[in-house]
């Protein structure tokens, strides 16, 4: 069985980018087909949080289940350049909700300006992929690892997120074996 994962933008998103990381996912598992978008949907303006300026994550994505209810996609990840929170957390990379197969990642703290450095196309991308995994992880039913290389480590911080790898350690790689998707290293 072949999966069927839409990688939806809700924001813009550099085109060239955008295509590096559908092109990535792709590259990276066998069994699962993801599709980019040729839409752009844009976050509900009740998600968003005028007193902490971010948007509220559980929101968008109940705001794209609805939009994404009778879909024919097994799953689909949202990508979008804003920051977010969710219940008890200051903010969030992504958010994956199994029950509506919809997970999302806010790229707005993986880009290395947001910490003052230089822009860095190819670290933001690697952190991107980083964290469409983990998500699409959650998607499959896998919980966070203790293992810190591998991708479903929890991400407290950047560093968090760049100490570990784009790949499933081999605990976590079993589990998904056994849905039929294999992951391939690059």
């Amino acid at each position: 069985m072949k999966y069927i994962v839409l990688v939806q933008p809700i924001t813009l998103i550099e085109l060239n980018i955008y295509n590096i990381v559908v092109d990535l996912l792709n590259k990276l598992f066998t069994d699962v087909e993801f599709i980019p978008s040729s839409t752009i949907i844009t976050p509900p303006l009740n998600a968003y949080d005028w007193q902490r300026g971010q948007y509220y994550s559980p929101k968008i994505i109940k705001y794209i289940h609805e939009m994404f209810k009778d879909t024919k996609y097994d799953y689909i990840l949202c990508l979008g350049d804003i920051d977010a929170y969710a219940d008890g957390l200051n903010f969030v990379f992504g958010q994956a909700s199994p029950i509506y197969r919809i997970a999302c990642v806010y790229t707005r703290r993986l880009k290395p300006e947001f910490y003052g450095q230089k822009p860095d196309t190819e670290l933001y991308i690697t952190r991107i992929v980083k964290e469409l995994i983990h998500e699409f992880g959650h998607l499959l039913g896998l919980s966070h690892c203790v293992n810190r290389e591998c991708v479903m480590c929890f991400s407290n911080s950047i560093v968090d997120v760049d100490r570990k790898t784009p790949y499933f350690c081999d605990d976590c790689k079993r589990r998904i074996e056994g849905l039929g998707i294999k992951q391939v290293k690059l």
